[in-house]
């Protein structure tokens, strides 16, 4: 009788185990895909998150001349594990400029909204660094206005011209899908050469 009443109580037992068991590695399977989700991979690396979305203020020195601006860009890792990613920027960029001698005076501004293919490819440093550093390139066209006012000259114009710039950086984690990234970008913008250092708030989805 005693033997009639153990043995279903240590089945049952192990059962419970054995559910205890497959509970736990499901438990730690979630664990392993969440993680994976907000960019790293199962050797504990950084990894592409597959959309990054940056948006930021930046400063504008074109050809000696100091302006101020803001960029967006949107960007898709196409290859799943690497840290390789591509998409287009945009923003807006204002240049002003005054001046005046003897009774005169005279003043210009400059206005940019760029549309730039770009790619970027990220570093991971060693022993799970917060520092992932990158570089990359951006091509594309800006849409160019123009307009001066004085005693000299006044009118306006506009053209669309073309814009290339290289992208060093660095981004920090600060947070769950979101970094910090510092960029001093420069290149040519025409035939100017601009510098168009910013810092972003960086979204992961």
């Amino acid at each position: 009788m005693l033997v009639a009443v153990t043995c279903p109580l240590l089945w049952e037992s192990n059962l419970k185990q054995k559910y205890a068991v497959v509970l736990m590695m499901l438990g730690l399977l979630g664990g392993t895909s969440a993680m994976a989700g907000v960019g790293m991979d199962s050797n504990g690396s950084s990894s592409s998150i597959p959309v990054k979305i940056s948006v930021g203020p930046s400063l504008g020195i074109l050809s000696g001349v100091v302006g101020f601006g803001g960029d967006v860009s949107v960007a898709i890792a196409p290859v799943s594990g690497m840290p390789l990613y591509v998409g287009l920027e945009s923003g807006y960029y204002n240049w002003s400029q005054s001046a005046s001698s003897s009774g005169y005076s005279q003043s210009g501004t400059i206005s940019s909204v760029p549309l730039l293919f770009t790619g970027l490819y990220a570093f991971d440093l060693p022993n799970s660094s917060p520092l992932h550093p990158y570089v990359g390139l951006a091509l594309g066209m800006s849409f160019t206005g123009a307009s001066a006012s004085g005693d000299f000259l006044s009118g306006s114009g506009s053209a669309v011209q073309f814009e290339g710039l290289l992208r060093p950086g660095v981004a920090l984690d600060m947070g769950s899908n979101i970094d910090l990234a510092i960029e001093p970008k420069f290149g040519i913008l025409s035939s100017s050469f601009v510098f168009l250092p910013h810092v972003d708030v960086v979204f992961g989805l």
